[in-house]
């Protein structure tokens, strides 16, 4: 009974063992780069209202309000900042495999959501606080809202990548 669920969900096991990977990578990172430093920054800045951090105003504004608020609450440690990133990741993945599935059916949609998710500049770039994963995420909800025909959607998630990544 558990392989017969386990093969009808056979996505569900993939994503979370992708998940488990990825925390496993978070946790033995802990040191940021420049640019996620800055981000976090930007979020602490926004959210303080300009006591802590700093302000950067050539960088995008919707990555350093999520990061802020995750600081705001309470959660100010770089694993949970990346977790979020890692959670529009699995985000990524989801509407990834649905947009794959209006095209070919679900077992090509699977191969190509791995193959996406080992990439390795998606793999990379999957546990770093940077920008590119989020925008990619609000890109692919616009085309999947596209490929429904709501236009209204289409927009909002378009102008969503946009605030994400200029």
């Amino acid at each position: 009974k558990l392989f017969k669920l386990l093969k009808k969900n056979f996505f569900i096991l993939f994503l979370f063992i992708y998940f488990i990977i990825n925390l496993i990578i978070i946790y033995f990172t802990p040191l940021v780069k420049w640019d996620e430093s800055v981000y976090i920054g930007i979020g602490k800045y926004i959210y303080s209202l300009g006591k802590v951090g700093l302000y950067e105003s050539f960088r995008p504004s919707l990555l350093p309000l999520f990061l802020g608020f995750v600081w705001k609450i309470g959660l100010g440690k770089v694993f949970f900042y990346r977790l979020v990133i890692l959670l529009f990741s699995i985000g990524n993945l989801i509407v990834f495999y649905n947009v794959c599935k209006n095209y070919f059916n679900s077992k090509i949609s699977f191969l190509s959501t791995i193959l996406l998710s080992v990439l390795p500049i998606y793999l990379i770039y999957s546990t770093k606080v940077m920008t590119g994963i989020v925008a990619s995420f609000f890109i692919l909800l616009s085309f999947y809202y596209y490929q429904k025909e709501q236009n209204n959607l289409v927009m909002f998630f378009s102008g969503l990548a946009i605030i994400t990544r200029f």
